[in-house]
């Protein structure tokens, strides 16, 4: 009796477990996708791309001398007037070089004057037939040469008075110090920048286009700036230079803006967003998807849209859609025919999904 219960017990169990597994294998198992919602573009498109927020003058200041930093007179942020003194150098040997000058100076004087007293004896001996002619133009050039040496010695002079000058930085004009480069007791080079020093009441935007963008791009054209900082404002901007060139090492060109409506909350060196407007010839009324979107077979082309499920949040309902592309632009591939605005288009995971699947959405 016991040896029967025994095999009961085990024949439920194995009963038991044989239903669980088969519930577990009956669980739906969702594909992910991820999808777009097709808009009208229309015969324009706004383009975004990222700039910086820039001062309208930027200047690097640096020394004309080389030498070691003795003291440093601003900090980040310090608003300063034309003619303050930013930082100077150790002088010591510039002063020994300006005293080595002015003393070659004095000595260049003694030797002019004596020279030239010299050249007017001669002179008068020459004038009263007691001197030779050799004698006379050996002491005319003694004493333009002296001269030369005095006019050289005072340009040497000159040039070490204003090394030493060199040695003291000043503000050009009125700014705000970006960037402080260099420490007292820091080494450094003739035009090795030692601040960043903006100025100018206007900021600007520096934004970089790709080739294929910048043809459409020119000198007047208005554009919409958003700070990454603070989207509850758009401002106003108008393009003011377009490069012609790339930049050195890079595959860009660079575009300025100036900002129409600025702030007091708009600071150099902010990131800003930039909406550029291009007009587009032809059909008003296309569509874009992304590329990828895109499926062929024997039948044409076709995308794969989703409808939402109405009771199950983050499910949709795959349709296939037979589509008539036209042409493929840096945004995606147009759509002409076979999608309607406001339809929701799968951008991945379209090789592993068929028409009528249950999906999970992924935005």
């Amino acid at each position: 009796m016991k040896t029967y219960q025994i095999i009961v017990c085990v024949y439920f169990g194995l009963l038991m477990s044989s239903s669980c597994a088969k519930k577990e294998e009956q669980k739906e198992v969702l594909r992910p996708v991820r999808y777009q919602e097709v808009l009208a573009e229309g015969g324009q498109r706004i383009r975004i791309f990222t700039g910086v927020a820039q001062a309208g003058i930027e200047t690097n200041l640096s020394f004309k001398v080389r030498g070691t930093i003795q003291m440093v007179n601003v900090k980040i942020g310090q608003k300063v007037k034309a003619g303050n003194r930013i930082a100077f150098i150790d002088p010591s040997d510039y002063v020994l070089q300006y005293e080595d000058a002015d003393a070659a100076v004095k000595k260049a004087n003694a030797q002019e004057r004596n020279a030239k007293s010299n050249f007017e004896r001669v002179a008068l001996l020459y004038e009263n037939q007691n001197t030779s002619l050799s004698e006379f133009e050996s002491a005319r050039t003694q004493f333009e040469s002296a001269k030369a040496n005095e006019k050289s010695a005072k340009k040497r002079r000159k040039l070490a008075k204003a090394q030493l000058g060199y040695c003291k930085l000043f503000a050009p004009v009125d700014g705000v110090i970006a960037e402080v480069s260099i420490e007292e007791n820091e080494n450094v080079s003739v035009g090795q920048t030692v601040v960043l020093l903006n100025s100018g009441s206007n900021i600007e935007v520096r934004v970089s286009l790709p080739g294929v963008y910048i043809s459409k791009v020119k000198v007047g054209d208005e554009v919409n700036i958003t700070f990454s900082s603070f989207k509850d404002q758009i401002y106003q901007g108008i393009v003011t230079e377009v490069a012609f060139t790339t930049g050195r090492a890079e595959t860009t060109y660079p575009v300025s803006i100036k900002i129409k409506n600025p702030d007091d909350r708009i600071r150099p060196g902010m990131a800003v967003d930039v909406g550029f407007t291009f007009i587009y010839e032809g059909n008003t009324n296309k569509m874009i998807v992304s590329a990828f979107s895109v499926g062929e077979d024997p039948h044409g082309r076709y995308v794969f849209t989703v409808k939402l499920a109405t009771n199950e949040v983050g499910i949709g309902l795959i349709e296939r859609k037979e589509v008539t592309t036209g042409e493929l632009t840096n945004e995606g591939i147009e759509i002409t025919s076979g999608l309607k605005e406001g339809d929701l288009v799968v951008t991945a995971g379209v090789s592993k999904i068929t028409d009528g699947m249950r999906v999970k959405l992924l935005q």
